[in-house]
């Protein structure tokens, strides 16, 4: 149903591109304005901040290995992900550079390769892959949130990162390994935004002048990329974020393909996804911009009352876990919510189209 929709958005496309003479490119411009001043770089500065305190606490936890100092470290992890939650969906610019946003967070493994990843060095213990230089360049799936969350989190990981065992110095090595290369990266994507003639802020501002920037055309071509990864956020969400858990129709849930399962935050980054997207929506977000337009105006209306819905049915389960996914009343309120998202979906999509873009093309759709 959803690939017959995307069809009929994109034949609606050429209505879109009329549609879109309503608006100007100083509207455009005013939105990526908005959204890369009050929004992104405010994110990233709080992510690199986050990163920072997380570096450490991880190594004061390995300068006093005990219960109090891992407790910290915790803490930092759950602070540094929210702040990672808040950014996740904005999949342009300096994230993307060099894969930053996959080492970051290598998710979803769908053949739990971090795991396979992390026994095998583990087992070796060799101290030169853990020099920032070199670890640098190891799997992208050890190297950020998705390795740090087994470290920290698993079953038995207070056992081996506080006891006397051999590799307990080496797990706590690995962690401030971890926890360095995240605050490199993440104060990096401040950088590459801000600073040098290049900045990418500079190449947003560039977009609105006549000849361009070496990164977009205009000013739409930005907004219309905004609105597709906020459309993408929303649709991660509900096929990989609750429908990886829930499982096909028919099938039993599977609580372990959870986003974060182990540090059980699988619906807080539910929650906190839908809210920073909703935020758009809002009377006071930056797409009211464009409400002066009739056909913009119900379409941010009807994006932001689905996903209000879906945040309301979530609100009343409790967790995303092995256990809550035993109860009727989660299952139906997780499918509830998946129904409200694919409607949300649909009003984003045809937003795109109303104000000149495509609604054809979505990264998550795979091959």
């Amino acid at each position: 149903m959803r690939c017959l929709a995307v069809l009929m958005l994109t034949w609606l496309g050429v209505s879109g591109a009329a549609q879109a003479q309503e608006f100007a490119n100083d509207q455009f411009h005013a939105f990526n304005m908005a959204v890369v001043d009050k929004r992104i770089l405010p994110a990233y500065r709080t992510l690199a901040d986050a990163a920072i305190e997380l570096q450490q606490s991880s190594e004061a936890l390995c300068a006093d290995r005990s219960q109090a100092k891992l407790s910290t470290v915790k803490s930092r992890f759950h602070q540094f992900t929210d702040a990672w939650m808040a950014i996740q969906y904005f999949r342009i610019g300096p994230v993307e550079f060099a894969f930053r946003s996959s080492h970051i967070q290598y998710w979803p493994d769908k053949h739990n390769v971090v795991s396979k990843q992390l026994a095998k060095l583990l087992s070796k213990q060799d101290p030169t892959v853990l020099e920032p230089e070199n670890f640098r360049d190891v799997s992208a799936g050890l190297q950020g949130l998705s390795a740090l969350e087994r470290v920290i989190f698993s079953s038995d990981s207070e056992e081996k990162l506080l006891a006397s065992a051999d590799d307990a110095p080496y797990r706590c090595a690995l962690l401030v390994a971890i926890a360095h290369n995240l605050a490199w990266m993440t104060n990096a994507i401040v950088r590459d935004w801000e600073s040098g003639k290049n900045a990418f802020r500079t190449q947003v501002l560039a977009a609105n002048d006549e000849s361009g920037s070496d990164f977009f055309a205009d000013p739409t071509e930005l907004a219309y990329q905004i609105l597709s990864r906020l459309r993408e956020s929303v649709q991660a969400v509900h096929d990989l974020k609750i429908g990886r858990p829930l499982g096909k129709a028919g099938s039993r849930p599977k609580p372990r393909r959870a986003e974060m399962w182990r540090s059980e935050r699988s619906l807080e980054n539910v929650r906190q996804n839908l809210e920073v997207v909703a935020d758009y929506f809002a009377d006071t977000g930056p797409l009211s911009i464009f409400s002066e337009s009739e056909s913009a105006h119900e379409r941010i209306d009807s994006a932001d009352w689905h996903l209000g819905a879906a945040l309301k049915a979530l609100a009343g389960i409790e967790s995303i876990s092995a256990t809550s996914l035993e109860s009727a009343p989660t299952i139906e309120a997780l499918k509830l919510a998946q129904s409200q998202l694919d409607d949300a979906i649909e009003s984003i999509a045809k937003l795109l189209v109303a104000l000149g873009g495509s609604a054809g093309f979505n990264s998550l759709d795979g091959d």
